[in-house]
């Protein structure tokens, strides 16, 4: 409601209390009684009979006279009325849910605002698509009444972006490792995803064993600030290892170093290698051999060969040892896996000399220790490769 007040008079002459004025403002007319004199009068008129307008409205007074000393007045018109529009309080903006890296503010809702009058909140600028994080962003309050109320300046709400995931729509595939490799020794190629960013093994330093199996994939966004990480897998392939870790003794042996000849024998083939080991006796070493090896054999450069059977593990593993019962025995000075009279003819010839060839036992010189270890393996015979 929107109070009027206004006097009634003809120079010094007023109407007395109770004498009615009509008071016509937009079409809509009332009377008011005289009150409170000299000739003063009050009105109330509804807000929604004269809404705010860019003209100013005309106020028509009517008064019916006294019938004394104040004559009747009918449409007096010297006075205007300018009804601005009012502008609304905002006592409290709204709170705005969280939306996803990608959305613009049109996804986010708004709650809990409050204002003076009937209206609504709403983004100042619904198409913008933030960065991930928590900023402000321009909230505006529309009043339902718009012919009577502004809009009031712009708010802020407190918007938060969470970072988008990426979808992966094929994860790459993956080269395969030989038992002992970590995941990081397989190259990852092919994958393919939403947003630009790379593929690799979620846990690289992983030593899988032997067989195919689903491995962590992680895909990793260019853009961290805006994007999540994403999680898959990638099937590897793990080979067998084929490795034979072998402890080699050579009988008597005082050397820190020998040359020692390896035969794997499989049902196609047998692999010879010859590995010069250090170290001192007992000898260690590990060969790579074909996968269908079944036995493998060692012979020293003065000793009989000594051939052992595999047994090999699911990651394609296995151990020998040429050690105790199974070491190499000493005196094959010529090289055909029997000590005979051929081989004392060396060790004669040879007798205190510092001749490799005839140091058995590594010693240094060709003497007596080099004699006993060839009379105590006489007339035997080393195993076939």
């Amino acid at each position: 409601m929107s109070a009027l007040n206004g006097t009634v008079s003809a120079g010094t002459v007023y109407p007395a209390n109770g004498d009615i004025v009509g008071v016509k403002i937009n079409g809509v007319t009332q009377n008011a009684a005289i009150a409170g004199g000299p000739g003063g009068f009050s009105i109330s008129y509804p807000t929604a009979s004269i809404p705010s307008s860019a003209s100013a409205y005309t106020i028509t007074y009517t008064y019916a006279g006294n019938g004394t000393n104040l004559n009747a007045a009918a449409n007096n018109t010297s006075t205007t009325l300018t009804v601005s529009k009012a502008t609304p309080i905002v006592t409290t903006w709204p709170s705005a849910t969280a939306i996803i890296y990608g959305q613009t503010l049109a996804s986010s809702t708004l709650s809990g605002g409050v204002a003076s009058v009937a209206g609504s909140f709403a983004f100042t600028t619904p198409s913008t698509a933030p960065v991930a994080g928590t900023a402000s962003q321009a909230v505006k309050f529309t009043p339902t009444d718009a012919a009577n109320y502004n809009n009031p300046a712009s708010g802020f709400v407190s918007l938060t972006v969470s970072k988008a995931t990426p979808i992966v729509t094929t994860w790459p595939s993956a080269t395969a490792i030989t038992y002992g490799q970590t995941l990081a020794a397989s190259t990852l190629s092919g994958g393919a995803a939403s947003v630009a960013g790379s593929f690799a093994f979620t846990t690289p330093t992983t030593a899988p064993a032997a067989g195919t199996a689903a491995q962590g994939v992680t895909f990793t966004p260019t853009d961290t600030a805006n994007y999540n990480t994403a999680v898959g897998s990638a099937s590897v392939t793990v080979n067998k290892a084929w490795q034979v870790a072998i402890t080699v003794e050579l009988e008597d042996f005082a050397g820190s170093a020998a040359k020692v000849t390896f035969a794997a024998t499989s049902a196609a083939s047998v692999k010879i290698s010859e590995e010069d080991l250090t170290g001192g006796s007992p000898f260690s070493c590990t060969l790579t051999v074909p996968a269908d090896t079944t036995h493998i054999s060692a012979k020293g450069p003065l000793q009989l060969r000594r051939k052992l059977a595999l047994i090999w593990d699911e990651n394609g593993m296995a151990t020998l040892s040429f050690t105790g019962d199974s070491k190499l025995l000493g005196g094959d000075l010529n090289n055909d896996n029997r000590v005979t009279m051929l081989d004392y003819a060396i060790l004669r010839t040879n007798w205190g000399t510092t001749s490799a060839g005839a140091d058995i036992d590594g010693g240094g010189v060709v003497g007596a220790s080099d004699y006993d270890l060839l009379r105590s393996n006489w007339i035997q015979t080393g195993d076939p490769e």
